[in-house]
C-alpha cells in the first residue's frame, strides 16, 4: 500500500506550469541551495520544467545536503524527468541508482526504484545494475519487478540468466577423468572468483513467470524435471500445457493422483485436467476424493469448485455414489461440490453433517443448507442453533439464518433475544452477527458496545460504525478513543482518519479539540477524497519518520500481543547468505535476535507473551495478558536466550495456545516449515479452523516465513488483515 501511495505521490504532487509564477533558473537554483529542505514548491517546479543540464547539475549537487526523505524523494522524481535530456546520456538514471544504493531510508530507496521505472531510456540498465548490487534483498527483488514491467528489448537473455541454475542446464556427457579435472578446476576458480550475489527464489520465480512462453517445450520439460522450487513448478506446468507438449496429459494425471507430490502442484494439475477433459475428469476427481488421508483440504476445495462448473446431472450422479460412505474431509467435499437444486433425499443425507463431532464438518453442513434454502433447511438450522456449544459454529448458523430469513424483522427480533441468552457463547455470536450486518437502525446499540468488556466486540462496533459512513459516528468514536490502548487505539485513529481526513493519530485530546472546534461542520470523505488524504499523509510521514517497534519488519502496534515462534529441529538450518554459496546465520539465531529486539522496543504498558511450538507447545508466562502487571522484560529476554531447536512443527497447537488468551488482539507467528505434527497438519484445514475461530475474535495475525514461502502463513495473514513477510 505504501509503495502505491509513493508512486501516486511521485506522479501527482507537482503543480501545473500555468500555476507557476515567472521565476528564472538562477533564482530557483540559489533558493534550492540556500533553503534546501524548505525550498518552496514553486522553485522546484521551475527546475522540473527547465530541462537544461544546468538545472540537472544543480539538483544532483544539492541532493547530498538534504535531510528529509520528503525532499530527497522530490528531487529524485524531478531528476527522473531529465532522462530524455539531450547530452545527459545515462547520467540521471545513474544518479538515481546511486541514491537507491546508498540511502538508509526504505522510502527513499522505493521512490528511487519507481523513478527509474519512469526513465524509459536508461532506467532498465540502471534497474538491472541494482539487481546485482548488495542492497537489501527486498529492494533487489523490487528492482527486478520494475525491470520486468518495463519489458526492455533483450530482456529474455538477462531474465534467463536470473532463472537458470547449473542443475537446470543441459550438460554434454563427460568421462570420469574429465569430471575430476573439472571439479579441481572449479574448486580453484571458486577460491579465486569474486563473490557473486545470490539469486533469490522470488527473483527466479518472477523471471520464469515473465519468460516461460519464450522457452521451447523441451526446455520447459527439462526444467520441470529438475526444478527444486515448488513455487515455480505450477508456472512450468501451465506453460507446458499451453504448448500441448507431448506427454503432458499423462504427467498431469500422475501429479493429480500422486500423494507424494506437493499440494500446489496437485491443485494446478487438477485445474488443467478439468480444462482439458471437462466432465470426463469426474471419475478421476472422485478417485482422488476417496483418498482421505492423502488429499489436502485445498485440493478438495479446488476439485469441488471445478466440478460445480460441470454439467450438474453428471456431477450429482458421481457424488451420490459416495454419500453413504463419505466421512470427514470427503463429506465436506461432497457438500461443497453438490450442484443445486438437488433431490431432497440427498439434502437429508448430507444434512447429517450437522450432527458431526467435528466443528468444521458442522460448519460445512450449515453452509450447504444455506445454499439449499427452504423450510427443511431452516428447521435443521434452528435445531442446531438451540444445541450448539461452539461459539464459532453458532456464529456460522446465525449468519446462515440471517441470509435465509433475509434479515426479516421477526428474525432480527429473535437475534435480539439471543443477546440475553444464558450461554455467553450465544450472546457473543449474536452480537457479532448484529455487527456484521451493520444496520443503520442499530446505531445506538453499536455505540453502547464501544464500551463492551470484550475487546473484539469493541473492535466490531468500531468497524460497524465506520461502515455506516455518517457524521453522527464521529462524536462517540472520539469520546471512546481515550479509553483504548495499543492496537484498538491505533485503529480508532485510523478509522477517524478515513472518515474525516484529519490525521491526529492516537492523540485522543487532539481529536477532541478538533471536534469541539470544527467537528460539527466536518464532512465524511468520499472514496476519492480519502485516497488524496492518504497520499498527503504519506508525504508528511516522509518528513518525520515514526519509530514503531518491529519484528522482522512487521510493525507491532498492539498493547496485547503474543509472539508465536517455531522452535522445531529445522530451525537449526542456516538462512541463505547474501552471496552465492555462502550461508547466513541459523534460523533460530535470527529468530531469537529479532525477538529480543522487538521485546526491548515495545512501549511501556504493552502486555506481551511468548509461545513456542515444536513437537509440543511452550509458553513464557501462564498469566493472561489482561491479568499481567508490567511484563518482566529481563526475564523474557533470558527465556528467549535459552531457546533451542528440536522436534516437529505443531503450528496448529501453537496457534490454539495463543488464541486461548481471550484478551489477545494480535499474534505474530514465525515458522520455517509445513506443519508436521499436532491435531491438524493439513494447511488448508488449519486455515479453515483458525478462520472460523477468529470470525468471532478479530485477532490480527501477522506471519513471517523464515527460510521459504509457506502458503499457510500467507493465508493466516490474508484472512485476518495481517502482514506476511518472507525471508530465505
Amino acid at each position: 500500500m505504501k509503495s502505491l501511495l509513493l508512486l501516486l505521490g511521485l506522479a501527482t504532487f507537482a503543480p501545473t506550469q500555468d500555476s507557476t509564477p515567472e521565476i528564472d533558473l538562477d533564482t530557483a537554483l540559489e533558493t534550492l541551495e540556500k533553503h534546501r529542505d524548505d525550498t518552496p514548491e514553486a522553485m522546484l517546479e521551475v527546475l522540473r520544467l527547465d530541462g537544461t543540464q544546468e538545472a540537472l547539475d544543480g539538483l544532483m549537487g544539492v541532493y547530498g545536503k538534504l535531510e528529509t526523505s520528503y525532499m530527497q524523494i522530490r528531487v529524485i522524481s524531478i531528476v527522473a524527468t531529465y532522462d530524455d535530456l539531450t547530452g545527459a546520456g545515462s547520467q540521471p538514471a545513474e544518479f538515481i541508482a546511486r541514491a537507491a544504493a546508498n540511502s538508509l531510508d526504505s522510502d527513499v530507496r522505493e521512490a528511487a526504484l519507481v523513478a527509474l521505472s519512469k526513465c524509459h531510456k536508461a532506467g532498465p540498465a540502471a534497474l538491472q545494475s541494482l539487481v546485482n548490487t548488495p542492497l537489501p534483498v527486498r529492494e533487489r527483488e523490487r528492482a527486478l519487478e520494475l525491470y520486468i514491467e518495463m519489458a526492455p528489448e533483450g530482456a529474455f537473455e538477462y531474465l534467463r540468466s536470473i532463472y537458470l541454475l547449473p542443475s537446470l542446464m543441459e550438460k554434454p556427457p563427460q568421462s570420469s577423468n574429465e569430471r575430476k579435472k573439472k571439479r579441481r578446476k572449479g574448486d580453484e576458480e571458486e577460491e579465486q572468483a569474486p563473490k557473486e550475489l545470490r539469486k533469490t527464489q522470488t527473483m527466479r520465480l518472477m523471471a520464469m513467470r515473465a519468460i516461460a512462453h519464450q522457452f521451447t517445450g523441451e526446455e520447459l520439460f527439462r526444467f520441470h524435471q529438475r526444478e527444486p522450487n515448488i513455487e515455480i513448478q505450477p508456472i512450468l506446468l501451465r506453460a507446458l500445457d499451453e504448448k500441448r507438449f507431448k506427454g503432458i496429459e499423462e504427467r498431469l494425471l500422475e501429479f493429480l493422483q500422486g500423494p507424494q507430490y506437493r499440494e500446489r502442484v496437485r491443485v494446478v494439475a487438477a485445474e488443467l485436467v478439468a480444462k482439458n477433459q471437462g466432465v470426463d475428469a469426474l471419475p478421476l476427481f472422485m478417485d482422488v476424493a476417496k483418498s482421505k488421508g492423502t488429499t489436502s483440504q485445498t485440493l478438495y476445495h479446488t476439485m469441488a469448485r471445478l466440478m460445480r462448473a460441470m454439467p450438474s446431472e453428471e456431477v450429482t450422479d458421481a457424488l451420490k455414489g459416495r454419500m453413504s460412505r463419505a466421512k470427514g474431509a470427503e463429506l465436506v467435499f461432497l457438500m461443497e461440490a453438490m450442484p443445486l437444486p438437488c433431490d431432497p433425499k440427498i439434502v437429508k443425507k448430507l444434512a447429517k453433517g450437522l450432527r458431526s463431532r467435528i466443528p468444521q464438518e458442522r460448519i460445512a453442513a450449515v453452509r450447504f443448507l444455506e445454499r439449499v434454502g427452504g423450510e427443511d433447511s431452516l428447521k435443521d438450522l434452528e435445531k442446531l442453533l438451540r444445541t450448539e456449544k461452539e461459539s464459532h459454529v453458532t456464529g456460522a448458523v446465525m449468519q446462515a439464518l440471517s441470509a435465509l430469513y433475509q434479515n426479516s424483522e421477526e428474525w432480527m427480533q429473535r437475534l435480539d433475544e439471543q443477546l440475553s441468552d444464558k450461554d455467553e457463547g450465544v450472546q457473543h455470536a449474536a452480537r457479532m452477527e448484529f455487527l456484521r450486518l451493520a444496520r443503520p437502525q442499530d446505531f445506538e446499540r453499536f455505540v453502547g458496545w464501544l464500551a463492551h468488556p470484550n475487546w473484539s466486540v469493541r473492535q466490531g462496533a468500531l468497524q460497524a460504525l465506520e461502515s455506516l459512513g455518517e457524521h453522527r459516528v464521529l462524536e462517540p468514536l472520539i469520546a471512546r478513543m481515550g479509553e483504548e490502548s495499543g492496537r484498538l487505539r491505533f485503529e480508532f485513529g485510523e478509522t477517524l482518519f478515513r472518515l474525516t481526513g484529519q490525521d491526529f493519530g492516537t492523540r485522543a485530546p487532539a481529536w477532541r479539540d478538533w471536534y469541539d472546534q470544527e467537528g460539527a461542520e466536518a464532512k465524511i470523505l468520499t472514496a476519492a477524497e480519502r485516497r488524496e488524504a492518504e497520499r498527503e499523509r504519506v508525504l508528511r510521514a516522509q518528513k518525520e519518520r515514526s519509530r514503531t517497534p518491529r519484528f522482522f519488519d512487521v510493525p507491532i502496534r498492539s498493547a496485547s500481543v503474543i509472539f508465536v515462534v517455531d522452535v522445531s529441529g529445522s530451525m537449526e538450518e542456516r538462512l541463505a547468505g547474501e552471496y552465492k554459496n555462502l550461508s547466513g546465520e541459523t534460523r533460530i539465531e535470527r529468530a531469537k535476535a529479532e525477538l529480543s529486539k522487538a521485546i526491548q522496543a515495545l512501549p511501556q504498558g504493552t502486555r506481551f507473551n511468548l509461545v513456542t511450538f515444536s513437537g509440543g507447545v511452550g509458553m513464557w508466562s501462564e498469566d493472561r495478558l489482561d491479568e499481567m502487571g508490567e511484563p518482566d522484560r529481563e526475564d523474557a529476554l533470558e527465556w528467549v536466550s535459552r531457546l533451542g531447536a528440536l522436534g516437529g512443527t505443531n503450528l496448529y497447537g501453537g496457534l490454539l495456545e495463543a488464541m486461548s488468551d481471550p484478551s489477545v488482539d494480535t499474534l505474530v507467528v514465525l515458522s520455517d516449515g509445513e506443519p508436521s505434527v499436532g491435531d491438524l497438519i493439513d494447511p488448508g484445514a488449519i486455515r479453515e479452523d483458525i478462520a472460523a475461530r477468529n470470525a468471532e475474535r478479530n485477532i490480527r495475525i501477522h506471519t513471517i516465513a523464515l527460510g521459504g514461502n509457506l502458503e499457510i502463513l500467507e493465508w493466516l495473514a490474508a484472512d485476518s488483515g495481517g502482514n506476511f513477510v518472507q525471508y530465505e
